[in-house]
């Protein structure tokens, strides 16, 4: 049977094939073809493997720094400072603590 698919790989006829190798030809026709399609269906790399693995290392930094991954508990508590380092959103909390510990301050010493 493997004998015949070859053949009919090769550009021999299915009927002519089927009949040397005494096989039926719809047996010989539908492996061909199933044989044929897995040739076909094979990975194509779009890009380098050095690019690939590039992405997938900055890929994982991401995942990383978006807290996807479990941290350890000593960790947990330095959190924000890690991945916040200057945004206007923590420029504007930074600024509203102060303005908070000042109207403190003024109502300590009234």
């Amino acid at each position: 049977m493997i004998a015949a698919i070859e053949e009919v790989k090769g550009g021999s006829s299915v009927n002519g094939t089927a009949k040397k190798y005494k096989l039926p030809e719809a047996t010989l026709r539908r492996y061909a073809e199933k044989y044929s399609e897995e040739d076909h269906l094979k990975t194509v790399h779009l890009l380098p493997s050095n690019l690939q693995l590039d992405l997938l290392k900055h890929y994982l930094a991401c995942l990383n720094s978006l807290l996807l991954f479990p941290r350890q508990k000593k960790t947990r508590k330095k959190l924000p400072s890690l991945y916040i380092t200057s945004t206007p959103v923590k420029d504007a909390l930074e600024g509203k603590e102060a303005e908070k510990k000042i109207k403190e301050e003024k109502k300590k010493e009234s």
